[in-house]
């Protein structure tokens, strides 16, 4: 584990000192600023291969589909009280992948297979008084502005109107 760690630690230190920062001086904000176009140049890469040059071996989009789904999945099922199934159907409605496709239900629920067990945000005793639904909600807006995709979390689904 303390591996990894160390790691993880040359890791941010070469991400630092590639961009001139030194750990006496560093400007946080900017390195977060610099991590954000980071991600947002690999999304971009995800969406549209092809168009942008592609180191060898590049990003896998399943991870990011699977938070994302996680979330929603967690978003509709909560707020409207559906099952995964209905949930995934709206998402595949409304949704597009980060590789641009328009997924299937059938594989929204295997990339968020496991949501109820293994999402941080399925543990009842965070926030007793927030129901989980919104936590989902404020999560998605977070990453939607995070990844600078306005489709990250989209209005159809945000808006949903369970029908009568």
């Amino acid at each position: 584990m303390s591996d990894n760690k160390s790691k993880l630690n040359k890791q941010i230190n070469v991400f630092l000192a590639l961009r001139g920062h030194n750990h006496q001086m560093v400007d946080w904000w900017q390195v977060m600023r610099e991590m954000m176009e980071e991600i947002n140049y690999w999304r971009m890469v995800a969406k549209h291969p092809g168009e942008v040059d592609r180191p060898r071996g590049g990003q896998k989009t399943a991870e990011m589909d699977r938070i994302r789904y996680q979330h929603m999945i967690g978003y509709l099922t909560g707020k409207h009280s559906i099952n995964q199934a209905e949930a995934a159907e709206i998402i595949s409605e409304h949704s597009m992948s980060v590789t641009g496709r328009r997924p299937k239900p059938k594989t929204i629920l295997e990339l968020a297979s496991g949501w109820k067990n293994n999402h941080e945000f399925s543990i009842p005793s965070k926030l007793f008084d927030v129901p989980r639904w919104q936590r989902h909600e404020e999560m998605l807006y977070e990453l939607m502005e995070m990844t600078g995709d306005p489709d990250y979390f989209p209005e159809q689904i945000a808006n949903y109107r369970k029908p009568e």
